[in-house]
């Protein structure tokens, strides 16, 4: 696995060849996105690199095929690439955002929705639909319009997404204990005990830093 110290910007080209099959992240589009988030927001790019990584384990636990395992890993890289849109005072703000900007960054899975649907539908519906399974869901328009392995897929990265969220320190909050992460989403109802221990057990194994970019999956 490649390693990525904190002064060093990734050479997306590369972290594109870490995947069965390159052609949605070596999309020229793909690629230009993910090189203007990294300077737009570092951070961004580390936790989708780490979405990734544990969405590889979690896919495999829930039986997804090899190749649904890989569409759901590049969805769980790419899940967040709407939040380009999202200025990065709002990003990096030092609290909680403010009802009106939790309104712009309630917009990023639709940008990531219409930023993929060209390249690959079916990346398209899995990064668009990560914020479905939650209290106060995220959607777009068209999203119950997909194949049943698709919400799985989906479910896949969002409890990835939310188990590295709450375990990683953000602007307004500490990072949260396993146990705590565990009692929380298994308290929200969405997720199987099974799918947040394994997305937990990843997680907590890795490095903020060390973990990026997701490893082969061949």
């Amino acid at each position: 696995m490649s390693l990525l110290k904190d002064t060093e910007q990734p050479n997306l080209l590369d972290i594109a060849n870490n995947f069965t099959g390159g052609a949605v992240l070596l999309h020229p589009q793909i690629n230009n996105t993910l090189s203007n988030l990294y300077i737009h927001h570092t951070d961004t790019v580390r936790h989708s690199g780490r979405v990734a990584q544990i969405a590889l384990f979690v896919a495999q636990e829930m039986g997804l095929s090899n190749e649904k395992v890989d569409l759901t890993v590049k969805a769980g890289f790419l899940h967040d690439i709407g939040k380009l849109e999202v200025p990065t005072t709002i990003l990096e703000k030092d609290g909680k955002p403010t009802d009106e900007e939790w309104e712009l960054i309630k917009q990023h899975p639709s940008t990531a929705f219409r930023t993929l649907e060209s390249i690959h539908p079916d990346v398209a519906a899995i990064s668009g639909g990560h914020h479905m399974f939650q209290r106060s869901p995220y959607a777009y328009p068209g999203a119950e319009r997909v194949a049943p392995w698709i919400n799985d897929a989906r479910r896949a990265v969002a409890v990835s997404d939310q188990v590295d969220a709450l375990m990683s320190k953000r602007g307004y909050k500490d990072p949260w204990s396993p146990e705590k992460t565990r009692a929380v989403l298994q308290g929200d109802g969405f997720f199987s005990p099974g799918l947040i221990d394994a997305a937990v057990s990843v997680r907590s194994r890795m490095n903020q830093v060390q973990v990026f970019p997701p490893p082969l999956l061949h």
